[in-house]
């Protein structure tokens, strides 16, 4: 089962969504090597990219929440912070247990599961509100 971006996702703020589509190619690349039986090899790839990517787009977000006054802004910043902690034990799991294909399959849901329903729970309505103070 692929793993695509559809543009019911979409939040409608542009720098948001190409950010997503990326994470979302990513996971896909990890969902797609766990298929073929190969997903230890991809998921050091995967942590380490997400390890680097998420600290810029959630920092903007987070940035552009806050300069606007976003009502909802401490509840979406600990949801990212819930992610943060999710990756960061998945690559505490990695260095100490190294690769394997049940890393790859647990960093797979879990992933795939909290970026799905963090867009829709949360980023969706920050596009709403972001598109609302640049009218």
């Amino acid at each position: 089962m692929k793993f695509k971006w559809t543009d019911d996702l979409s939040t409608g703020i542009e720098q948001i969504d190409r950010a997503h589509i990326e994470m979302f190619a990513t996971i896909d690349r990890l969902a797609g090597a766990c298929k073929k039986g190969k997903g230890k090899e991809e998921i050091s790839e995967t942590l380490r990219f997400l390890n680097s990517y998420i600290a810029g787009h959630f920092g903007h977000e987070e940035r552009q929440m806050a300069d606007l006054g976003y009502q909802s802004f401490a509840m979406h910043k600990s949801q990212h912070d819930g992610f943060v902690k999710t990756v960061q034990e998945l690559q505490r799991k990695l260095e100490s247990a190294g690769p394997s294909s049940e890393l790859a399959i647990q960093a797979n849901i879990a992933l795939v599961d909290w970026l799905v329903k963090h867009i829709i729970s949360f980023d969706k309505s920050l596009g709403l509100f972001l598109k609302s103070r640049n009218k």
